[in-house]
């Protein structure tokens, strides 16, 4: 018996994460080279998947880079209430299945934004103890 798909649709086409960085404008890839380079600093492991740029400690999923659009997004292994009455504009997204880990998201659309995302990865890395690479 044919099952009849022609109702579904089209197929979505999932773009690589990499190939999203290549077609953002230039100050995007700056700031999302920034915010690796800042990251880097620690001893943590990074992975690249078609969503995004995982970053990990002892397999626990801390920072995602992420390309919604032509925006940069950075979700953190953090507490979003913390950030209720802060300066600093992180949503909660802890209410979306696949960000329950790490439900604190920061948007990049500026260098601040960046050096922000920077700080937050810095203070994060302290809290669990994770070295700094020699």
């Amino acid at each position: 018996m044919e099952k009849d798909y022609s109702q579904l649709g089209d197929r979505r086409k999932f773009i690589p994460f990499e190939n999203r960085i290549k077609h953002c404008k230039p100050e995007t890839i700056n700031r999302y080279k920034e915010i690796v380079k800042g990251i880097n600093e620690y001893d943590v492991n990074d992975r690249f998947s078609i969503p995004g740029e995982t970053f990990s400690y002892k397999k626990e999923r801390l920072v995602l880079l992420n390309i919604s659009g032509k925006t940069l997004k950075v979700y953190f292994k953090l507490d979003p209430t913390k950030f209720i009455d802060s300066t600093i504009p992180i949503k909660n997204v802890s209410n979306i299945k696949k960000y329950q880990d790490i439900p604190s998201c920061l948007v990049i659309k500026s260098d601040l934004a960046a050096r922000r995302a920077i700080n937050l990865a810095h203070d994060l890395f302290k809290d669990r103890k994770i070295p700094k690479k020699n």
